[in-house]
């Protein structure tokens, strides 16, 4: 959905998007973003553990920078 979160995400990810069905999701870091709580990794889907990835909390730190 459009919003504060998703946009700010898309520019730190230059513009990557897409729609992905159940099956490409197998085994990738997964994370939900929006503007309150900014990037949260996702630790299991349909109660199947989903690997961590390093980069997660880079980009958390760069979601909301310091001023």
């Amino acid at each position: 959905l459009p919003g504060i979160g998703r946009g700010r995400l898309l520019e730190l990810a230059r513009g990557a998007e897409g729609r992905h069905g159940r099956s490409a999701l197998e085994g990738k870091s997964l994370l939900l973003v929006n503007a309150v709580r900014g990037v949260v990794p996702i630790a299991s889907l349909d109660g199947q553990a989903v690997p961590r990835d390093p980069r997660a909390g880079t980009l958390a730190e760069r979601f909301w920078p310091a001023g």
